[in-house]
């Protein structure tokens, strides 16, 4: 048995899995979130404060066949 994951959520991706495909679960990534933590890390950096963490990590939206629906809907590709 062979199955697909990947990090994209891209519409292909939320479509394969609404089919049934062997594409089973993506990650969406956030582009608002990723550039509102950058800026808020530049702005902080820009004011002398050095972050804590060199690794920032900004939450992705798992999607599977248990929520592809919910999340095709309110989808902005």
């Amino acid at each position: 048995e062979m199955f697909i994951v990947s990090v994209d959520g891209s519409k292909m991706a939320l479509e394969a899995i609404k089919r049934g495909s062997a594409w089973v679960f993506t990650a969406a990534q956030d582009p608002f979130a990723v550039g509102k933590t950058a800026a808020d890390i530049a702005i902080k950096i820009f004011k002398g404060k050095t972050p804590k963490e060199t690794n920032i990590l900004v939450p992705v939206s798992p999607i599977s066949v248990d929520n592809v629906d919910s999340y095709l809907q309110n989808a902005k590709f």
